[in-house]
């Protein structure tokens, strides 16, 4: 298991730079001559990612582009849902003193650790990477 004040702070630098890293992106909306791209991947093979489009993607979201949202990335939107959800869990257990942001990721870990949940993630993983790449 794993401790909680460890993990809650490994949590809230996680989703600090998450949120800091869509602000940034919003701002650079407005300034059209800035361009991000810190993609390690991306900028070493010259191949998309994975999650290549996700942020562009969530921007469109919060601009009301439903469209181009998911043409950016088709994950866009469960990701911005996601994140909002582990944010408010993580205040929710900061206040209340709970553990419950811990328990679902423990589940997750103990989950992944099984071979059949572990392949089915990885194809998924692989589909979203092809899905992104080829269209």
């Amino acid at each position: 298991m794993h401790s909680r004040p460890k993990f809650y702070t490994y949590f809230i630098v996680f989703l600090g730079a998450c949120w800091t890293w869509i602000a940034l992106n919003l701002w650079s909306i407005f300034d059209t001559s800035t361009h991000w791209n810190v993609c390690i991947f991306k900028n070493t093979t010259g191949l998309n990612c994975p999650s290549c489009g996700l942020t562009t993607g969530v921007i469109y979201f919060l601009k009301g582009e439903l469209y181009a949202a998911h043409q950016a990335h088709i994950l866009s939107l469960p990701a911005l849902l996601v994140l909002i959800s582990l944010s408010l869990i993580w205040c929710i257990d900061i206040i209340g003193k709970k553990r419950n942001l811990l328990n679902y990721y423990s589940k997750f870990e103990r989950l992944l650790k099984k071979p059949l949940y572990l392949s089915i993630f990885l194809t998924l993983v692989a589909i979203v990477w092809l899905l992104n790449y080829f269209f």
